[in-house]
């Protein structure tokens, strides 16, 4: 059999071997069947027993959910309960089998009239109809339609392979059974990507129609932190995975030696090793990897998957649980970062690159406004910090800041106690922030460098595309010239320096980045341990003359190869 490589994005890291499971066959179609006029009362009674059975189980996963990851995450299922009760949905099924159709048809053919009634030019209409094909196919179950692949049905341990695994699938996934999941949909911030990740299963994503291109029972490995596949892989490639599993339990052994270690070169600097979370639930883990804070908290999973804004109250519980869970520690929250394919249901917008992040709450200044006296209202013990993604130009920082000032005074007026003396940062995430950040930086406490989407645009590629991803280089020059440039405009002015995007999660980059001054790199948990041993290998003056030569190179393979042989940290 040939072997087939592929690079995608590394959604939940981890390295596994094993047979593949093709979950998504295509889209169930009922066969149509006439009825007598007797056999339509039974029928009727059939859907709304399998309405009955699909709420059951979509309330028994939100249990779950609920239970492991807390209960703002399970919300995003009200959406499946929403739609299943629209009252375009069961009532003209109904309708239909007055008609004379048999039950599963009469659900198909109302789903169709619900999607066909969708704008299907709004970013929102995508997202609807996955949903309304997600809830369909377990409708179809309950009404006898036996095609459709459970995974509760899956038998031994296998890869997951499908064009996208719904929040539904990966909340319902056996664990014991799943060794990696691999998509052709997907983003490190989709939630998929963040179940996977809590629930430590390996996972790629974004390898355009992988489902069609991977045979069932094709052997893969998969790697999810380099967000490598090998479909049908050689000696060699068997060789190399054997060598990484050791790698990955050395690792372990490692990390356990170094918890309690601060993160000090050898000649005694010290820099802040915090970490990226996602999830609420996951700031518990500040103390058991003695983390010096969270460098990033992304909120988005607070507004996708809902039909409706999530509120004042509700966003303030869960920003002041995990400013109490992390104090002392500092927690930075970013503001909402969406658009593109992160557009909310609640929003009638339609998604665009270029409208996003900032730019996008700017225009909905009440979601924005909300969002920020969220965090003021949170912050009493004064450990928040609050971050503005994708600034561009100094413009949107004062705007942003302004509606911050505005918030406050609102609160002060109303008698709320909160720690008026919040630290203001800015993601630098675009070529132009990166090359003007001297405009930024007196408006700021502190700069994060966000390295994903910072390459991405300077670079003028999409990782996701595998005609260009080999083009994603975070070693270009340019991008090392870019993240030099901030670090020292950040410096003279006293401003802290971080960076949260991958390139500071791969311990090969540490030595560089050490050189080039940085003061914090935010990771992902399953890394901090080999950050932190290439941080305690390392001296200052040894950083700092890698950083020069890697500078003085213009090839980035060049770069890399001068790094490998200098990787200190690979050493046992």
């Amino acid at each position: 059999m040939k072997i087939k490589r592929f690079c995608g994005i590394g959604a939940s890291s981890g390295i596994v071997k094993g047979k593949a499971y093709l979950f998504s066959l295509g889209r169930q179609m009922p066969i149509k069947r006439e009825l007598q006029e007797k056999e339509r009362k039974e029928e009727k009674a059939m859907l709304r027993y399998a309405l009955e059975k699909t709420k059951e189980e979509i309330a028994t996963v939100m249990e779950k959910i609920k239970n492991d990851f807390g209960a703002k995450f399970s919300e995003i299922f009200n959406v499946h309960l929403a739609l299943l009760d629209d009252p375009m949905l069961i009532p003209i099924a109904e309708r239909n089998i007055n008609k004379g159709v048999n039950a599963s048809y009469a659900f198909s053919e109302a789903v169709r009239m619900v999607i066909d009634n969708l704008s299907l030019h709004s970013a929102q209409a995508g997202r609807t109809i996955e949903i309304l094909h997600d809830i369909s196919a377990k409708m179809f179950y309950h009404l006898g339609e036996r095609d459709y692949k459970r995974l509760e049905d899956i038998a031994e341990k296998v890869i997951l392979v499908a064009r996208n695994i719904s929040p539904y699938d990966t909340a319902s996934i056996p664990k014991e059974k799943i060794a990696g999941i691999l998509c052709s949909m997907g983003t490190q911030t989709s939630h998929a990507a963040i179940l996977a990740r809590a629930l430590r299963i390996p996972a790629v994503l974004g390898i355009p129609d992988i489902e069609n291109i991977v045979l069932q029972d094709d052997i893969i490995i998969l790697d999810g932190r380099k967000g490598l596949v090998i479909v049908n892989p050689g000696k060699r490639e068997d060789e190399l995975y054997q060598r990484r599993k050791k790698e990955e339990e050395l690792e372990v052994y490692f990390k356990e030696g170094l918890v309690h270690l601060p993160p000090k070169t050898k000649d005694g600097h010290r820099i802040n090793l915090s970490a990226n979370i996602e999830l609420a639930d996951e700031v518990h883990l500040i103390r058991k990897e003695n983390a010096d804070g969270i460098g990033l908290f992304r909120t988005e999973f607070l507004f996708v998957e809902r039909l409706d804004i999530p509120d004042e109250d509700e966003q303030t519980r869960v920003y002041s649980e995990i400013g109490e869970i992390a104090y002392p520690h500092y927690v930075t929250i970013r503001t909402l970062d969406i658009g593109e394919d992160k557009i909310p249901l609640f929003l009638k917008e339609k998604g665009s690159s270029s409208l996003r992040a900032i730019r996008l709450l700017l225009k909905y200044k009440e979601i924005f406004k909300t969002q920020l006296r969220a965090i003021l209202k949170a912050n009493k013990k004064g450990n928040i910090k609050v971050m503005f993604p994708m600034v561009t130009c100094a413009d949107e920082l004062i705007k942003a800041i302004a509606l911050l000032k505005e918030a406050k005074c609102e609160l002060k007026k109303e008698g709320v106690l909160f720690e008026e003396d919040i630290e203001i940062g800015t993601m630098i995430e675009t070529p132009s922030s990166a090359v003007a950040c001297d405009t930024l930086v007196d408006l700021v406490d502190f700069f994060s460098i966000g390295t994903n989407d910072l390459i991405q645009y300077t670079l003028v590629v999409d990782r996701t595309n595998p005609d260009t991803a080999y083009l994603y280089e975070p070693l270009h020059p340019s991008i090392l010239r870019l993240i030099k440039n901030v670090i020292d405009v950040g410096h003279k002015a006293g401003v802290w320096v971080a960076m949260c995007g991958e390139m500071a999660s791969d311990p090969l980059y540490t030595p560089l980045l050490l050189g080039l001054g940085i003061d914090e790199l935010s990771v992902n948990w399953d890394v901090m341990g080999r950050i932190k041993k290439a941080i305690r290998d390392a001296t200052m003056d040894e950083v700092k003359q890698i950083a020069e030569k890697a500078l003085s190179l213009t090839k980035p393979e060049d770069i890399r190869k001068f790094l490998n042989k200098e990787a200190k940290w690979k050493e046992k």
